[in-house]
C-alpha cells in the first residue's frame, strides 16, 4: 500500500511538471485571445476563486459542473457593465437525505460581483465581490481580486474571507479559439462548508492547485476538465448567451419591403397624395403585424398612425413601419411623424426629419442618429384640418379584432418542496382575445391540465382541473398627453378574482412617474372552473411557508398603495417604490429593480410589511421575469412570458402580496415612454441597415468599471 501511494504521488508529480511546461510552450508560441471562462460555481473565475472579469452587458451562461461532492446548476448574467449576477442551485452529495423524492440537501445561493476599475495599462482590473448572499449562507465569503490581462494570457491575484481563507491566484491562457487552460492556488477552507454541524467533505484536501483545461465550440457550448484538490477529476458544461440576440440561432425574420416597381421615389410636386396615402395604409396593414393604420399627409409632412399586435417590441414594430414607409416616401419629404396606438389612444409621436428617410433607404442608420429625431408624448391636437389627406384604417381597421389560439404551456418548479426537487405541468391554453379601438379589451384564457407532477400543498389550485387561468376586460382611458387611467376586473389569475385599477401621471420626456394602485379581490375555489371561495382556502402539511391567518368566511380584500417610479435611461432600468396596504391588510413598501434588453426584463424586489418572515428583517425578496416568445429562436411573435416568484426558501405566505394583473401600466405603456422608446428604436433601425448590407457599427463598450459610470468616463468609450 506504501508502494501505490509513492507511485501516485509521482505521477501527480510528473503531471503538474508537464502542465507547467506545457503553458510555458503556449506563452511562447500563441497569439492574441480572450481568456475568460465560468468557474465551478458560475461566476466568471478559475476553478475555485473568481477573477476580476465580468460577462459585459447583457451576457452570460447556463451550465452545471461535477466537483464531488458539489453539482451546481448556475445561471450567470452581466446584469450591468460592471456587475455580474450568478445564480445557482448546488446539490450536496454527502449531505443529508431529506426525502426519497427530494434527494440529498440542496441549497439556494446568489453571487454579486463589482467591477471596480477596468484594465488600464499597468493597472489591473479590480473587483469585489460575495459569494453565497441569499438563504442559509453556507458558503457566503467576501473577496477583492485584481486581474492583469496580457494577449492571450491573465493572471489573478486576490484575497478572500471565510471559506476563501486569505490570498489566492492563478492564470489563464488560451492557445487557440477552441482552448484554454487554467492553474489556480487554492487555500479554500473546506472546513466552513458545514450542514448542520457535519461537513460537506469530511476530510482535508491533499493539494492547494488546481489545474484543467476547457475546450470552446462555436456554437457558444463549452466543456471542461480539471484535477482539483489532488484527488478529484471535475468536469462541466456551459452555454454562453446574449440577451441582446436570440437563445437558439440568430434567425430574425427580415423586413418587409415593397414591391420594386413601387419604391419610385419621386418629387413631391410628382406625386399623387392620395395614391401615397392608400399605398402607405394598405402595404403596411397586410405586410406588417399593425392595425388601424391611418395615413395623414400634409405640405411635404407625413403622418402614420397604427397600433402593433404583432410583436413583443414596440420598437420593433415602429421600425417595420418607418422602414417600409421609408422606401415609398418622396425623396424630398421634409418631416415623417409616426404615432403609436395602444386601444386607439395615440400614446406617443415620434418625429423623424426627411434626410433620415433617405439615410434608410441607403441602409446607413446608426444608433447614435437618435439624437437627429424627436419623440414626446402624443397631444390631443395630433390630427386635424392641417392634414387635408387622409386615408385608413382601410383593411387593417378588421385586423386583429378577434384572436382565438391554442397554446401549449410548461410550468415547472424548482426547489420548492422538501418531498421533490423538481416538479412540472404541462398545459394547453384555449385563449380568446378581444381588441377595440375605443380602450377596451378583454381575454379569456382557460388552462386545461394534460400532464401535472406538481404537488404543491400551498398551490393547490395547480391541480388537474380544467379551470379559468384569466378572464379579463380591461379599459385604457387617456385623461391628457401624460396622465392615463388604467382597469381591468375579472379572473386576474389562479388565485384571485375582482379588479385592479391605477393611475400614472409621466414626467415630459417620462423619465419620471407617480400614480397609485387599488385592487379588490376574492379567493377563487382552487378546484372549481369559474366559482369563487366560500371560505379562506386552508392549507394542509408543514413546510416551507406560514399561513396564520383568521380571516372571516367570504372576505373580499382591498390593497392600495402609492406608487413612484423613475426610468435611467443609460441601462434601461426601471425603480419602482409603494408603499401603502398589502392584501394581508399589513402596511408596509416595496421596492424594485428591473433591467431591460428591449422587451426583455429581469427584475428583482423586496417588501416589508408588518408582517415579517422568521429570521428576516424583510417580509419577501424575489425575482420578476418578462421573456419575449421570440426571444427563444428569433421567430415573429407577440406572446410574453411574465413571472414574479420568490427567492427565500421559508416565508409567510400573505406578506407584502399584491393580486395578479392581466395587463399593467408598465406591461402596456413602458415600450411606448419617450425616454425608453427611442433607444431601442434606433438599436433596431441599425439592426436592418445591418441586414441590408450595410457597415455595421461596433457595439458600444459592454464592459466598464462601476468608477468609469460614477465619474462618466464611461461615456468616452461609449460615443463613436
Amino acid at each position: 500500500m506504501i508502494f501505490l501511494l509513492g507511485v501516485v504521488g509521482i505521477i501527480r508529480r510528473i503531471f503538474l511538471t508537464v502542465f507547467v511546461l506545457f503553458l510555458l510552450l503556449l506563452m511562447v508560441f500563441t497569439g492574441i485571445s480572450y481568456a475568460a471562462s465560468p468557474s465551478n460555481a458560475g461566476f466568471l473565475g478559475l476553478w475555485e476563486y473568481p477573477t476580476a472579469q465580468v460577462p459585459g452587458d447583457g451576457m452570460g451562461r447556463v451550465g452545471i459542473s461535477w466537483f464531488e461532492p458539489y453539482r451546481p446548476y448556475y445561471i450567470s448574467l452581466g446584469y450591468f457593465p460592471w456587475m455580474e449576477l450568478n445564480l445557482r442551485l448546488t446539490r450536496f452529495a454527502t449531505g443529508g437525505m431529506v426525502s426519497e423524492g427530494y434527494g440529498k440537501y440542496k441549497d439556494k445561493a446568489i453571487d454579486l460581483k463589482f467591477l471596480m476599475f477596468k484594465q488600464d495599462e499597468c493597472r489591473p482590473s479590480v473587483a469585489f465581490g460575495v459569494t453565497d448572499i441569499l438563504g442559509t449562507k453556507i458558503m457566503q465569503a467576501y473577496y477583492s481580486v485584481a486581474t492583469w490581462e496580457w494577449d492571450r494570457l491573465a493572471l489573478t491575484w486576490g484575497y478572500g474571507s471565510d471559506r476563501l481563507n486569505g490570498f489566492f491566484g492563478g492564470l489563464s491562457w488560451q492557445p487557440y479559439d477552441w482552448l484554454e487552460v487554467k492553474a489556480e492556488y487554492s487555500p479554500l477552507d473546506y472546513s466552513q462548508d458545514t450542514i448542520g454541524s457535519r461537513r460537506i467533505i469530511a476530510e482535508d484536501v491533499d493539494s492547494k492547485v488546481n489545474v484543467g483545461f476547457v475546450a470552446k465550440t462555436p456554437w457558444g457550448v463549452d466543456a471542461s476538465l480539471s484535477y482539483q484538490r489532488g484527488e478529484e477529476w471535475c468536469f462541466g458544461f456551459s452555454y454562453n448567451f446574449d440577451l441582446t440576440k436570440p437563445f437558439f440561432g440568430k434567425n430574425k425574420k427580415k423586413y418587409d419591403v415593397p414591391a420594386e416597381e413601387d419604391v419610385t421615389i419621386p418629387d413631391w410636386d410628382d406625386t399623387d397624395l392620395e395614391d401615397l396615402a392608400e399605398k402607405i395604409s394598405e402595404y403596411t396593414g397586410d405586410r406588417i403585424g399593425v392595425r388601424d393604420v391611418e395615413v395623414f399627409i400634409g405640405d411635404r409632412k407625413v403622418l402614420v398612425a397604427y397600433e402593433n399586435i404583432g410583436y413583443t417590441s414596440q420598437a420593433e414594430a415602429m421600425a417595420r413601419v418607418l422602414t417600409l414607409t421609408s422606401l415609398l416616401l418622396p425623396w424630398d419629404t421634409e418631416t415623417l411623424f409616426l404615432v403609436p396606438r395602444l386601444r386607439g389612444e395615440a400614446i406617443s409621436v415620434l418625429e423623424v426629419p426627411g434626410y433620415q428617410c433617405g439615410l434608410l433607404r441607403l441602409g446607413d442608420i446608426s444608433a447614435t442618429d437618435v439624437a437627429g429625431a424627436e419623440i414626446t408624448w402624443a397631444g390631443a391636437d395630433l390630427f386635424g384640418k392641417k392634414w387635408p389627406v387622409h386615408y385608413g384604417p382601410g383593411r387593417s381597421g378588421h385586423k386583429g379584432n378577434s384572436e382565438f389560439k391554442a397554446m401549449l404551456v410548461y410550468e415547472p418548479r424548482i426547489d420548492r418542496t422538501l418531498q421533490e426537487d423538481y416538479m412540472d405541468r404541462w398545459s394547453v391554453d384555449w385563449i380568446y382575445r378581444m381588441r377595440s379601438s375605443q380602450g377596451w379589451e378583454a381575454i379569456m384564457d382557460i388552462r386545461q391540465p394534460i400532464d401535472n407532477d406538481i404537488d404543491i400543498y400551498w398551490e393547490p389550485e395547480t391541480n388537474d382541473e380544467t379551470r379559468i387561468w384569466k378572464g379579463v376586460l380591461s379599459y385604457l382611458y387617456k385623461i391628457n398627453d401624460r396622465f392615463f387611467a388604467l382597469g381591468e376586473a375579472g379572473w386576474l389569475d389562479a388565485q384571485w378574482f375582482g379588479g385592479n385599477a391605477w393611475a400614472r401621471f409621466y414626467s415630459d420626456d417620462g423619465r419620471w412617474w407617480v400614480g397609485g394602485r387599488m385592487s379588490v379581490v376574492h379567493e377563487r375555489d382552487p378546484e372549481g372552473f369559474a366559482s369563487l371561495a366560500d371560505k379562506p382556502v386552508t392549507f394542509g402539511g408543514t413546510g416551507r411557508i406560514t399561513v396564520g391567518r383568521g380571516y372571516p368566511d367570504d372576505e373580499w380584500w382591498w390593497e392600495y398603495c402609492a406608487q413612484a417610479g423613475y426610468h435611467d435611461p443609460v441601462y434601461d432600468l426601471d425603480l419602482t417604490g409603494e408603499y401603502g396596504v398589502f392584501i394581508d391588510g399589513d402596511w408596509g413598501a416595496r421596492f424594485s429593480a428591473t433591467r431591460w434588453w428591449n422587451n426583455l426584463g429581469v427584475g428583482f424586489w423586496i417588501a416589508r410589511t408588518d408582517n415579517l418572515t422568521m429570521d428576516k428583517r424583510y417580509s419577501n425578496a424575489g425575482m420578476y421575469l418578462e421573456i419575449p416568445a421570440d426571444y427563444w429562436f428569433g421567430r415573429e411573435s407577440a406572446h410574453t412570458w411574465t413571472s414574479e416568484f420568490t427567492l427565500l426558501s421559508t416565508w409567510n405566505y400573505y406578506a407584502a402580496r399584491q393580486p395578479g394583473a392581466w395587463r399593467t401600466p408598465e406591461q402596456l405603456l413602458r415600450q411606448l415612454n419617450p425616454d425608453v422608446l427611442g433607444k431601442n428604436l434606433y438599436k433596431e433601425l441599425e439592426r436592418y441597415c445591418v441586414d441590408m448590407g450595410g457597415k455595421a457599427v461596433e457595439d458600444p463598450v459592454r464592459v466598464y468599471g462601476l468608477y468609469d459610470y460614477l465619474s462618466g468616463n464611461y461615456r468616452m468609450g461609449n460615443t463613436p
